[in-house]
């Protein structure tokens, strides 16, 4: 018999417009052509890259900074993970409730757009109810519980989803401007991007960052745990 410490996970919750692509190029407003184009892609109809969204350069990015972290899991907190109506390009169709529970409440179509090396990592993403911060405080609750860290990461481009009187960014980029404060506590570690520009070389940079900043915490509040290994 020997003791060994079982692995915890870290989650990163991403957001997708203004990461993944920049801002001006997320889908918004419930018209017939935006919803047809949420079905296209949904569907495995439509390429986003021709849309200018889910950027491969940016997810290529996100991917490299995570190879360094096998550690990291995703979570998705962006409104990507699911779209309300989406049957509206065809009002005179029956909601296709099946396709629905497998494909866009399961986030397989969101799977397919990413990255080989980005959707192996993802696990789930965030409820529906109260803010994004308090999303994400639901969701890593829940994953705490399961084995997960209780310190967490988001990558986002809203400040307001993250009220500075509850969690001060560990990193935050306004056009040029850029400020890291790793002083900030390690339980919640918010960085946030330019919209605009989506991530970058040097906020990518800021994200490894901060995931070692939040796996260093959470590795020296780790518990060791007895487990019983057979040897011949």
């Amino acid at each position: 018999m020997t003791v060994s410490t079982l692995p915890r996970r870290l989650a990163l919750y991403l957001d997708i417009d203004g990461v993944l692509h920049p801002r001006e190029r997320q889908l918004e407003g419930m018209d017939y052509i935006t919803e047809a184009v949420r079905v296209g892609l949904v569907r495995g109809m439509l390429d986003p890259a021709p849309l200018g969204l889910l950027c491969r350069t940016r997810q290529f990015l996100l991917a490299q900074v995570l190879a360094q972290h096998s550690y990291v899991d995703i979570v998705v907190s962006s409104a990507w993970r699911g779209w309300e109506g989406f049957h509206y390009q065809d009002p005179h169709s029956q909601p296709d409730d099946l396709f629905e529970a497998r494909h866009v409440q399961s986030l397989d179509w969101l799977k397919r757009l990413f990255l080989p090396e980005l959707a192996h990592r993802v696990i789930g993403h965030t409820p529906w109810e109260g803010t994004r911060l308090d999303q994400i405080r639901t969701a890593a609750q829940a994953l705490a519980r399961g084995g997960y860290q209780r310190q967490w990461v988001a990558l986002d481009d809203q400040a307001g989803h993250f009220p500075e009187d509850e969690v001060v960014p560990f990193y935050r980029e306004e056009g040029a401007q850029r400020a890291l404060d790793d002083t900030v506590l390690p339980d919640e570690v918010v960085v946030l991007l330019d919209g605009s520009q989506g991530l970058t070389p040097a906020s990518a940079h800021a994200l490894d960052a901060a995931i070692r900043h939040a796996w260093a915490a959470g590795a020296r509040h780790a518990v060791a745990t007895p487990s019983l290994v057979r040897s011949d």
